[in-house]
């Protein structure tokens, strides 16, 4: 039996160099593990693995949405890369619209911490609120400022480019 650490690993592993031929895992992680009791990481790199190799059906996907809204005071103190991977998870999966509320959630913890937030977790942010045609002008707003306070060095061209786009 795996730990919840070793499953978001395990996940992680497979999804990473798109072994998508261990369907089956995919297929058990989603309808077996323990999504509302992950710790945000594992939940986080649980959500980014099956949206990579576009698995999880919606009931997969409707736990991890109650999972981060009932992890509310988690992102206020989880690691910034967490937030970043679950908002781009859930553009990738498409489910950024059917969730508002987690992806909402997580939005605001953005807000509440951009300068926390390395230029990539940026960078991934911006690209799940585009992604998922989701327009909220204060998130913009904040998130817009941030980027514009870096040091010019922080960002490379591409990354500029990348957030942008």
């Amino acid at each position: 039996e795996f730990s919840d650490r070793q499953l978001a690993n395990l996940v992680w592993g497979f999804a990473t160099v798109s072994y998508a031929d261990c369907t089956v895992v995919f297929e058990r992680v989603a309808k077996e593990a323990p999504i509302a009791t992950l710790a945000p990481i594992d939940l986080s790199l649980v959500a980014w693995s099956l949206a990579k190799v576009s698995q999880g059906e919606q009931d997969f996907y409707d736990q991890v949405a109650d999972a981060i809204v009932a992890k509310h005071e988690a992102w206020k103190y989880s690691d910034t890369r967490n937030i970043a991977t679950l908002l781009y998870s859930l553009a990738l999966a498409e489910q950024a619209v059917s969730h508002q509320s987690a992806f909402h959630e997580l939005a605001m913890a953005v807000c509440q911490r951009t300068k926390e937030f390395s230029v990539q977790g940026l960078t991934n942010a911006v690209w799940a609120y585009s992604t998922a045609c989701y327009i909220e002008e204060r998130w913009f707003n904040i998130v817009g400022k941030e980027v514009v306070q870096r040091r010019d060095d922080e960002f490379e061209p591409l990354d500029v480019a990348n957030t942008l786009w």
